[in-house]
């Protein structure tokens, strides 16, 4: 079933996504209340920027 929380304000992934729908699917799951807004903060290891 998964949890139904509204209010989350902060969403942190850590480490590498396999792809770039996974990760939206992940951070969209913050401000499900339309009055908050949320931060997603996406941490990879530099490797992935060379």
């Amino acid at each position: 079933k998964g949890l139904d929380l509204h209010d989350i304000k902060i969403i942190v992934q850590w480490g590498y996504t396999s792809s770039l729908s996974a990760l939206m699917q992940r951070l969209g799951c913050g401000a499900r209340d339309p009055l908050l807004t949320a931060v997603g903060i996406y941490l990879v290891k530099p490797i992935y920027f060379d």
